[in-house]
C-alpha cells in the first residue's frame, strides 16, 4: 500500500488516532515524544518539534510552550523540559509549598567572655595574711632566695622577693635581721646558706 502521508500520526491500533480512546498515550510512549520534541526544538528543528506536538494534540495531549507545561485530557500532567517531564514544572500548578519554619536556637548563648579579673602586681599590698598567712617554711625559703640575690648583688631580685613577702602581709627588717607578719609571727631571717646567725661572732674568744 502507498505510505502514510508525511506528518501523520503513525497508526495506532488501525483507529482513528484523533479520536481520544483509540490513541490513549500511555506514560512511557509520551515521556519519549515529549524528550524527542525538547531535543527538535533545543536544535531548532521546530517543524519536527510541531509534528510531535500535533501528534500529542490529536491523542488528548496540549502542550503550553510558555508555562513548559503538557496537560491530558485523562488528567496526567506535567513539564515540557525534563528531564522528568512528569514533574510540575517550575513554577506550575500545584502550588508552591509554604517554607519551612525557621530552626529554633537562634541567638545562642554569647562566649565565654572575660577570664579572671587581672591580677595586680602585688596582690593589692597584702590584705593582711588571712587564713595564717604564708607558712613558716615557705617565708624561710622565699628569704633565703633573697639573701642568695643580695649575696650576688641582685638587688632587683632581692627587691622583687621582698615585694612579694609583703604582699603575703610578711615585712622584712634588714637592720634588725628578722621578719615580723601580720598575723604576730615574726624570726630571725636566714643566710644564704639557709642557716641562722651573723657568722664569725661569739666563738673561740676566752682562752684559759
Amino acid at each position: 500500500g502507498p505510505p502514510p502521508p508525511a506528518g501523520a500520526p503513525p497508526a495506532s491500533g488501525g483507529g482513528d488516532t484523533s479520536h481520544f480512546g483509540s490513541g490513549y498515550v500511555t506514560n512511557e510512549e509520551l515521556g519519549g515524544l515529549l524528550k524527542e520534541r525538547a531535543q527538535a526544538r533545543a536544535s531548532k528543528d521546530y517543524a519536527s518539534a510541531d509534528r510531535i506536538r500535533s501528534q500529542l494534540e490529536a491523542r488528548g495531549v496540549h502542550i503550553t510552550d510558555q508555562t513548559r507545561s503538557w496537560a491530558a485530557n485523562d488528567g496526567r500532567s506535567g513539564s515540557t523540559s525534563g528531564p522528568n517531564f512528569f514533574a510540575q514544572p517550575f513554577g506550575g500548578a500545584g502550588g508552591g509549598q509554604a517554607p519551612p519554619p525557621p530552626p529554633y536556637g537562634f541567638g545562642g548563648g554569647g562566649g565565654q567572655f572575660g577570664g579572671a579579673p587581672p591580677q595586680g602586681p602585688h596582690g593589692g599590698g597584702g590584705g593582711g595574711g588571712g587564713g595564717g598567712g604564708m607558712a613558716d617554711h615557705v617565708i624561710h625559703e622565699k628569704l633565703v632566695e633573697r639573701e642568695k640575690a643580695r649575696v650576688a648583688r641582685d638587688y632587683a631580685k632581692s627587691d622583687r622577693m621582698r615585694d612579694e613577702l609583703q604582699a603575703a602581709g610578711i615585712f622584712v627588717k634588714d637592720s634588725e635581721k628578722r621578719w615580723s607578719a601580720n598575723d604576730g609571727r615574726s624570726g630571725p631571717i636566714p643566710t644564704a646558706s639557709g642557716g641562722y646567725g651573723a657568722g664569725g661572732g661569739g666563738g673561740g674568744y676566752g682562752g684559759g
